[in-house]
């Protein structure tokens, strides 16, 4: 929970910098990318102290840890429940800030705005896994309506200032898609598909 209404301030955060600062918007973007691995790193540290300390003082749960058993079955508990998406998140973000900036610098920057791969990484960090990849699905089913609507406008010459279909840019689909995402993770979490993506073991 403590993860969720992070994710959303974050976001929130993000967003308006965009709309009311947005000669902000690169710094933030970029302090809160590392800012949000920073805290979500600590928050599953202590999620592990946590739950090793609600184990210990159950009578029925204790029978986990030592000495009546090894730490095997916390740390696998721990890589399984709290680690692993975490890990897979971060990977993902860091390559996609890392893909962002590689093509960014190959096109001259005519791509991507300066604080786009950061607002992309955070996003896709605070998504989460395996909500990153309902985001990614969102965000795409997004930038695709909004063309369309945009190439229908075009198209049938209501706005007489269009010379030719205009690109969309990704700039401001980043946040609120991760941000949309979140808000139904509750719903999305009772799909099957939800289920099967999520790491269930870790054979040592």
């Amino acid at each position: 929970m403590v993860s969720f209404y992070f994710s959303l301030s974050v976001l929130l955060i993000l967003f308006l910098v965009q709309i009311f600062k947005r000669d902000a918007s690169f710094r933030a973007s970029r302090f809160f990318f590392f800012f949000s691995i920073f805290f979500l790193l600590l928050l599953r540290i202590y999620l592990v102290f946590a739950q090793y300390k609600v184990w210990k003082t159950n009578p029925l749960t204790e029978k986990f840890l030592p000495p009546f058993n090894n730490w095997s079955y916390l740390i696998e508990f721990s890589l399984t429940r709290f680690f692993a998406p975490f890990f897979v998140s971060l990977v993902s973000s860091l390559l996609l800030v890392f893909l962002l900036k590689k093509i960014n610098k190959k096109s001259q920057e005519r791509l991507f705005y300066p604080e786009e791969p950061f607002l992309a990484g955070s996003s896709l960090l605070l998504s989460g896994y395996p909500g990153l990849i309902f985001f990614v699905i969102f965000l795409f089913f997004s930038q695709l309506f909004i063309s369309i609507i945009f190439y229908l406008i075009f198209k049938l010459r209501l706005s007489s200032e269009l010379k030719e279909p205009p690109r969309i840019p990704f700039l401001f689909l980043w946040v609120p898609s991760a941000f949309f995402v979140i808000i139904i993770s509750n719903w999305l979490e009772g799909m099957e598909i939800w289920k099967l993506l999520q790491f269930t073991s870790f054979n040592f």
